[in-house]
């Protein structure tokens, strides 16, 4: 696919309008490019430049291996924190086990079975452990949210503890196991016969793979599924996001790469010892405020957080005067990293450079690098539908659908029959159950009794992310844009159910072929819209009226046969509604069949090919606009009779 084609401007982040051009001698300014990757640069310099200065210092050299895999574990709680919004309070218990696991045990069973030096292999036993406790912990727990996960997860760190007391003959007790056999790194990379050396590069490596694993995990649809479910787990699922399994799978990556750390935790202590409650407790809100010190939602903030918290509380005057208030310290700075910055250092930096460049192109001094739209074939920039029956067979057919909550009927004995390749609106006043009707055909509520058929196939055992799969889409009455992800990833999230490839090909960079199809299709989406020159920029920073179009663009990249547009006009000005209609009308079309809620009549009169009319959960009216517009039953319930007036 050809990748050159026509430049936009991509500074809607950064400049303003009415901002005058800059002359060709001023700098440009790039979204990304080989600046991302001198931090990088700088921290193999800085493990290189520590691993050769401190070989023979037995206080600076544990600190550096302590940092390296601190740093990782933080990056591995990140995954969950920071990507899939999901927070743990016992992320250190995965952290022991992986010491246990790896450290203990995997020398003496894989080293009588296989006769080698078994000791190397505790890292791939400490990850597989760790993940498979992280996802018995995760299917407890993943159906709940908010402060019920948070809660289990707590118990989970505490009951580690509780375990080891019980096995106290296999797992030592609160004084924990010494690490009897460990791997030899005496010759181990640049070690030079310098065993804690090499476990030193051992903890270097493990972090650069970590960094590569959620450099590659956040670039992927896997990754950018964590982030959707982060900003809103409701349009995850509503764009083909089986969000359960998604966030099972984040828990158990993240505990895998805190058990490796865990691992080498205890080549670095020579024992692995879980202590009290309290201190796994402690330990898990550590890794958290190394996070939030840092920056959540970034690579670069754990490692930075680390780098302040290992060497900082590891500098002999603060072990001296203040090792029994570590508790205290940290939640010190968590309440004042929180209170002061929120996004943490990385997130501050970002914003002070954005601000730095958007003052620069305002001033003329600078101008933003151009974003290159691909070349894309005609059929790319076309939304298609996935329709699959005859053109007799309605698209969507609701036979006594009924909804009920609690004594209240939100809908009673509802018949609907909407039409193939039209564009069929749903009306009523407040309060009628026009949101109800779509939440139930896209799986969100379950219907008390009736039967739900899309495109000849009956969905009511279906779930949202499935019923996407089958090709309902739809868009929100409250916009549901994943605000912090950028307009394009807005869009390639909306390809999911369209897209495949695993997780171990995403976190290996394996899957670019497929990411560049839903990249391109992603593209295509957002030239249909009118929205491919701001596609770079971050979903927040867009107006309201172009928030609604982004929302269509990521319906239609799943392919739909039925797309249901929840009042799309909400808020929009005239001139942003004549629009609207004028995509609306592309829409259908293209082939999709369009079921539109709205309360703007002169839009519904203008655009619909049929119209039902709801009150009260019930159907009082369908047919063509111009019947609807006159029908007595219509008028009253908009208007009101003598009898209400």
């Amino acid at each position: 696919m050809a990748q050159s084609g026509s430049e936009v401007a991509a500074g809607h982040d950064l400049a303003t309008p009415g901002t005058p051009m800059a002359p060709p001698a001023a700098r440009r300014f790039a979204p990304g490019g080989l600046v991302r990757f001198i931090p990088v640069v700088v921290l193999i310099v800085f493990a290189l430049w520590f691993g050769s200065s401190q070989a023979q210092n037995r206080a600076w050299l544990p600190l550096g291996i302590e940092f390296f895999y601190i740093a990782a574990a933080a990056l591995g709680v990140n995954i969950l924190l920071g990507y899939t919004g999901l927070l743990s309070l016992g992320h250190f218990g995965f952290f022991v086990a992986g010491g246990y696991a790896g450290a203990i045990f995997t020398p003496y069973i894989l080293g009588g079975i296989l006769g080698v030096n078994a000791p190397w292999f505790g890292f791939i036993v400490a990850f597989a452990f760790g993940a498979l406790l992280g996802t018995l912990l995760a299917l407890m727990c993943c159906h709940l949210r908010g402060f019920y996960l948070t809660v289990v997860t707590l118990a989970f760190g505490t009951l580690i503890p509780a375990i080891i007391t019980v096995a106290s003959a296999q797992l030592g007790g609160a004084g924990g196991r010494s690490v009897d056999k460990f791997p030899d790194t005496t010759n181990f990379l640049l070690a030079r016969g310098n065993a804690l050396a090499g476990i030193y590069y051992v903890a270097v490596i493990f972090l650069f793979a970590t960094i590569f694993i959620v450099w590659n995990l956040t670039r992927s649809r896997w990754g950018r599924a964590f982030m959707a479910i982060r900003e809103s787990e409701l349009a995850a699922r509503s764009s083909g996001v089986n969000t359960y399994w998604y966030k099972v799978a984040s828990f158990a990556l993240s505990a895998g790469i805190v058990a490796v750390a865990g691992w080498i935790g205890a080549l670095r202590y020579l024992s692995v010892s879980a202590g009290s409650a309290g201190n796994v407790s402690t330990q898990s809100f550590r890794y958290l405020v190394i996070i939030v010190l840092g920056g959540i939602g970034t690579i670069a903030g754990p490692v930075v957080g680390a780098i302040g918290i290992t060497f900082g509380f590891g500098l002999r005057w603060v072990q001296e005067h203040f090792r029994e208030y570590n508790g205290l310290l940290f939640g010190a700075l968590g309440i004042i990293g929180v209170a002061t910055a929120p996004e943490g250092l990385v997130g501050n930096m970002r914003k002070a450079v954005r601000d730095f460049q958007r003052k620069q192109v305002q001033k003329g001094r600078a101008r933003v690098r151009s974003v290159v739209v691909p070349d894309l074939p005609a059929e790319l920039t076309l939304p298609r539908s996935r329709s699959l029956g005859s053109d007799d067979t309605p698209m969507l057919e609701v036979t006594g659908l009924t909804k009920r909550f609690g004594g209240l009927s939100a809908l009673s004995e509802l018949d609907i029959s909407v039409k193939r390749g039209t564009v069929h609106a749903l009306i009523g006043p407040n309060g009628s159950g026009k949101s109800t009707f779509v939440n139930v055909i896209t799986g969100i509520y379950e219907p008390t009794a009736g039967r739900i058929t899309v495109n000849g196939e009956i969905v009511n055992d279906l779930s949202t992310h499935k019923r996407n799969a089958l090709g309902i889409a739809r868009t929100f009455q409250n916009l549901q844009v994943w605000r912090r992800m950028s307009i394009l990833e807005n869009v390639m999230v909306g390809a999911h159910s369209r897209s495949k490839g695993s997780l171990l090909r995403s976190i290996s960079g394996l899957n670019w072929v497929e990411e560049r199809r839903i990249r391109n299709k992603a593209w295509g989406m957002l030239q249909f819209v009118g929205l491919a020159e701001k596609g770079l920029a971050e979903a927040s920073t867009l107006p309201f009226a172009d928030q609604r179009r982004l929302e269509i663009a990521r319906a239609l990249a799943s392919d739909p046969s039925l797309l249901l547009l929840d009042e799309p006009a909400a808020g929009l000005h005239p001139t942003e509604i004549h629009e609207l209609v004028a995509l609306i009308r592309r829409v259908r079309d293209a082939g999709i069949t369009v079921l539109l809620i709205e309360h703007h009549m002169d839009l519904v009169m203008g655009l619909s090919d049929t119209v039902s009319v709801i009150d009260y959960g019930i159907k009082i009216a369908e047919g063509s606009p111009e019947e609807v517009r006159h029908d007595r039953r219509v008028i009253e319930a908009y208007l009101g009779t003598d009898e209400h007036v």
